[in-house]
């Protein structure tokens, strides 16, 4: 998946500092893929900002990486709908490393599907 251009930001609250750091995280640069679901750019820039509070860019982006191999695959699959706005997944933490992938994505604590339902969906021999 191509990443579309990085669009420079424009009349934004965003600080000087934090502003080639979010662009990275939500376009993408260097050909790296940035934050998959744009939605609400002014409220994401707010919780962009407040992350940088608690972690590095460097972090937030390791998180990002390590959760979008899962993220394509939902959007492969149709299930768009089932990884949050960027909002979420920045004012909830989800870059930390010890968030349930299940949670990452769908913001529930369970999986969408049990083990047991995934089981009994399997096609038999």
């Amino acid at each position: 998946m191509t990443s579309p251009a990085v669009k420079p930001l424009k009349n934004t609250d965003l600080a000087p500092d934090l502003k080639q750091g979010f662009e990275e995280f939500y376009y993408g640069l260097g050909g790296e893929e940035g934050y998959p679901r744009k939605r609400d750019l002014k409220r994401t820039q707010r919780a962009y900002a407040i992350a940088r509070t608690k972690a590095t860019h460097e972090e937030i982006i390791a998180g990002l990486r390590a959760q979008l191999p899962a993220m394509r695959a939902r959007i492969a699959a149709g299930d768009v709908n089932f990884i949050p706005h960027p909002t979420t997944w920045l004012n909830n933490d989800r870059w930390l490393p010890e968030v349930d992938p299940n949670l990452a994505l769908n913001g529930h604590s369970r999986p969408l599907v049990s083990d047991a339902m995934r089981a009994a969906m399997e096609p038999r021999p």
